[in-house]
């Protein structure tokens, strides 16, 4: 089981390799689609709601096309071409287990062309290079804080991608996992460098510092709750165990409210 990490820690070192030649990154996606594999969209909204040609990427966005609401049979297909072009080490990973995905239509991590701002892509960059190999401290509350402030980054989206590169000292901060701290006791909100560091503490405390494991088993505990009420059926989509675990964090958010 995870064995998407090794890949995962592989590549982001050579993306980062890429700072300076972004092009190189969308041109292997431009290949992959190419060839039939399933990526994002390489198309930026210009004026008039035109399209035109992406040009810049971020390692987070890069990294999108591997982890989105695909079949996993495409997820190593992908895996496999970056693995043959770059020539990687890692094996191609054989499951999935744990790993928070990106909608398909939401895997940009910054504006369309016409309200981008350089700062916003090269802050990816900066934050990804970061904590590839650091943890929260390395990043810093000033530059965390900047992506939910001043880049208007979801604190969910900017902690998922930090999973995706480095899930030894990273936690992602999605409903499911906040509703699986709440089932075990943890009370802390994470809403900004302060809280996510606080709650991440209290996770470990209370869960575990796997966070791998952690994010596996709050996966586990949204299934379960398809017993819920208005919830049926021996599969239950995504988007239903979203709403479910969603409504954990409307309470948890109501409860300090309170306080």
């Amino acid at each position: 089981m995870f064995t998407w990490v090794p890949m995962h820690r592989e590549a982001i070192h050579r993306i980062l390799e890429h700072r300076r030649n972004q092009r190189e990154l969308l041109t292997i996606l431009r290949e992959m689609a190419e060839q039939g594999l399933k990526v994002i969209s390489l198309q930026d909204e210009c004026v008039n709601s035109q399209s035109t040609p992406s040009v810049a990427i971020d390692p987070f966005t890069f990294l999108a096309s591997f982890n989105r609401r695909i079949a996993d049979k495409h997820r190593r297909d992908n895996w496999a071409f970056l693995k043959a072009r770059w020539g990687l080490q890692a094996p191609v990973p054989n499951d999935f287990a744990g790993i928070p995905l990106h909608h398909n239509l939401a895997s940009w991590r910054f504006p369309s062309f016409t309200n981008r701002v350089k700062a916003c892509v090269d802050y990816l960059w900066q934050v990804a290079s970061l904590a590839a190999d650091g943890d929260l401290d390395e990043v810093g509350e000033e530059l965390f804080n900047r992506g939910l402030r001043v880049d208007r980054l979801p604190l969910v989206t900017l902690t998922v991608g930090l999973f995706w590169i480095n899930p030894e000292k990273f936690l992602h901060a999605h409903p499911r996992t906040l509703a699986y701290g709440k089932s075990k006791g943890v009370t802390t909100i994470p809403m900004d460098y302060r809280t996510y560091g606080e709650w991440l503490k209290e996770i470990t405390d209370r869960i575990g510092r796997n966070y791998l494991q952690v994010s596996y088993e709050a996966n586990r505990f949204a299934t379960r709750q398809q017993s819920q009420p208005g919830i049926k059926g021996p599969c239950v989509p995504s988007s239903e165990l979203d709403k479910i675990t969603t409504q954990y964090l409307e309470d948890m958010l109501r409860d300090a409210s309170q306080q």
